[in-house]
């Protein structure tokens, strides 16, 4: 799929959240932390750190999954539609935090008590055609900055 075509509204999740812009000049990125809220659904909040600075963190890319299969999820208090693979890998993430073993895998130990997550659909604004481009040319910082990325294929 094409830059072009990974960009349209029948792919691309619907947003109602405003971003707090990002500081270019000093690489900023938005790191997610999460939780499952009162109402069953993951609730989570944007941090802004610059790339150079920022506290440990895992990177997660996920498959996009069946066009029109999204989800609502609170960010900062609004709600955001995300795909519901995405909101998979964040429910799987939450069940390890409840359920700690260790006799469970290194991905579960690692994603279980890692605070802050960089989900490209989450931590970007996409409707920021600027800020869009300025964080794609950061992804090769983002992934190597990561502590750990986990790649979720369901």
């Amino acid at each position: 799929m094409d830059e072009n075509e990974a960009m349209t509204p029948r792919h691309r999740p619907s947003y109602t959240h405003n971003y707090t812009p990002l500081n270019r000049e000093s690489s900023e990125i938005r790191l997610f932390s999460f939780q499952q809220g009162i109402d069953g659904k993951i609730a989570g909040q944007h941090h802004i750190f610059p790339i150079s600075r920022c506290p440990g963190f895992i990177a997660l890319s996920y498959t996009w999954g069946t066009p029109g299969s999204e989800t609502i999820i609170s960010l900062d208090g609004n709600d955001i539609s995300i795909h519901q693979n995405l909101n998979e890998a964040l429910i799987s993430i939450i069940r390890s935090r409840a359920r700690p073993s260790p006799l469970q895998d290194l991905l579960y130990n690692k994603a279980a008590y890692c605070q802050y997550f960089w989900i490209d659909s989450i931590c970007i604004d996409r409707q920021d055609l600027l800020e869009r481009n300025h964080q794609v040319g950061l992804m090769k910082s983002i992934y190597s900055n990561a502590d750990f990325v986990i790649t979720w294929l369901g």
